[in-house]
């Protein structure tokens, strides 16, 4: 059968968008929480808009403070209209924390990675394209039963169900060819496609970012000055 331009140039952009959607969504990882102390004039330089203070360690003891909290150099000042206020020591650490998405980097160093499976996400793609095709084509093409087949994964499958049952002719003498021969290839064909569409998207899932890490850097620890030495806070 002819390849009929007139229906394949719409339908190239149905594909293209199909493809570009996977892409787009194996583009997106999920954020990290980030943990950091700092000494009180770091704290004061770290850009709010990746970590906020959440708490002030003195001496060993953690004392949360309110959302909205920002620090400076020698004082902590409390979000709302009284603009109030609580000293800051040297020797303090000032927690602070956010949610990171890969490829930021971490004030007080570092930086946010996510790892996902490239084979499969590459092979899913791959799969679901070639799968895919064949009955986007048909369903453009077709201006009946068949014009289900546009729809991705579920298509070939909702084809299936509505096709009616092949019932051969009556006939006192055997036929030398089965007359269901064409309507039982087109029914597998319908399952070979769902299938592998299904199978190209479970890939293509499996090659999603599965997870976001903080590699490098200080793992949030700060070296304030304590009397008689140093105190080192952190979380680990």
């Amino acid at each position: 059968m002819p390849v009929r331009t007139d229906v394949v140039s719409p339908l190239l952009p149905r594909l293209a968008l199909a493809t570009a959607l996977l892409v787009a969504l194996a583009g997106c990882a999920g954020s990290v929480e980030v943990t950091r102390t700092f000494t009180p004039t770091a704290a004061s330089r770290v850009d709010t808009d990746k970590l906020q203070p959440v708490a002030i360690v003195r001496e060993g003891v953690r004392t949360p403070v309110p959302p909205g909290a920002r620090v400076e150099a020698d004082r902590m000042v409390l979000a709302g209209p009284r603009k109030l206020s609580a000293a800051l020591r040297s020797t303090d650490g000032i927690e602070m924390s956010g949610h990171l998405v890969p490829g930021e980097s971490i004030p007080g160093g570092g930086r946010v990675e996510s790892s996902r499976s490239g084979g499969a996400l590459i092979g899913g793609i791959i799969v679901f394209t070639l799968a895919y095709a064949p009955t986007a084509y048909v369903g453009a093409v077709s201006h009946g039963a068949d014009s289900v087949l546009a729809v991705p994964i579920a298509g070939p499958w909702l084809d299936l169900v509505r096709r009616p049952a092949c019932v051969p002719p009556a006939s006192p003498i055997p036929l030398p060819v089965d007359p269901c021969l064409v309507e039982t290839a087109t029914r597998a064909a319908l399952v070979t496609s769902g299938a592998l569409q299904g199978l190209g998207a479970v890939l293509t899932l499996m090659g999603l970012p599965a997870s976001s890490r903080v590699v490098d850097g200080d793992r949030g620890v700060a070296i304030v000055p304590a009397p008689g030495g140093a105190a080192l806070y952190g979380r680990f």
